[in-house]
């Protein structure tokens, strides 16, 4: 008792059939991988522009900071030299 050919074409036709469904299904997972991979890659540029932004705000933080300081010691200097001239007359 041999196997019908019938039998085995219906075989065929269902491997065929999972062979194709796994190919597109493979194509579809590429292409969305590839959609992924542009996501990461868009994120990746967002967070270096946002730190790009935190160390230029935090320069200018610390400019104003030494311009305060700066500002507040010649305060200081003028303070002294009105109060000797004060004193003077």
């Amino acid at each position: 008792m041999g196997v019908k050919t019938e039998k085995l074409y219906d075989e065929k036709k269902t491997l065929v059939a999972e062979f194709d469904t796994l190919k597109a299904n493979i194509v579809k997972v590429e292409g969305e991988l590839g959609k992924m991979k542009s996501n990461l890659n868009a994120l990746a540029g967002a967070v270096q522009f946002a730190d790009k932004l935190i160390n230029i705000s935090e320069q200018e933080k610390q400019s104003n900071q030494d311009l305060f300081v700066k500002t507040s010691q010649n305060t200081k200097k003028e303070k002294g030299k009105r109060w000797k001239l004060l004193r003077a007359i």
